[in-house]
């Protein structure tokens, strides 16, 4: 192959290897709309001298839009643009609680019962869909792209956790 100072127009579909960094700094569109929410609420209470009850309740939940978007022209298979477009949320729930039995038999000898209950519940779900050839090189939507390759992807999971426990404590001199 010789250089030439003037390219063929076959070269503007030729994959570089590689973008510029000051190039891709200024045209890629990378966006992302996150969200959080995350707090707890816990209740003590004694109903009786010897008996004490701990309730707690705690929630996170996340959510992140995201846009990930290569112009036309960038290098390897986003040659003619190619946009990531998803959706992510996680939600946790988490409930404890906590019962604890003292008596003191006599200043030497105090026994303690403690029981519980701990219940979990994660939801985590993912929905993305990927485009390709941009029809205007400057909107970064998936209806301007001409092609969906890829079949939109969407995950979700479920999971729920519970768990139970007792404890018998002696206490001596």
């Amino acid at each position: 192959t010789v250089w030439t100072h003037h390219p063929l127009s076959s070269y503007a579909l030729a994959d570089r290897v590689y973008d510029n960094p000051f190039w891709v700094m200024n045209e890629a569109r990378n966006t992302s709309g996150v969200g959080r929410t995350f707090g707890n609420v816990q209740v003590d209470y004694e109903p009786l001298s010897w008996l004490t009850v701990k309730y707690t309740l705690g929630a996170d939940y996340s959510s992140d839009e995201r846009i990930e978007g290569l112009p036309p022209m960038s290098a390897g298979d986003a040659l003619t643009g190619q946009l990531w477009q998803g959706t992510y949320n996680y939600l946790e729930l988490d409930h404890n609680l906590i019962a604890t039995a003292t008596k003191s038999w006599n200043p030497n000898f105090v026994t303690t019962l403690t029981a519980g209950q701990n219940l979990n519940s994660r939801d985590v779900t993912q929905v993305q869909a990927k485009g390709t050839t941009y029809i205007s090189p400057d909107l970064f939507t998936l209806n301007n792209t001409v092609s969906s390759n890829l079949q939109p992807q969407n995950f979700e999971s479920k999971t729920h956790i519970a768990g139970h426990f007792a404890q018998l404590q002696t206490d001596l001199w």
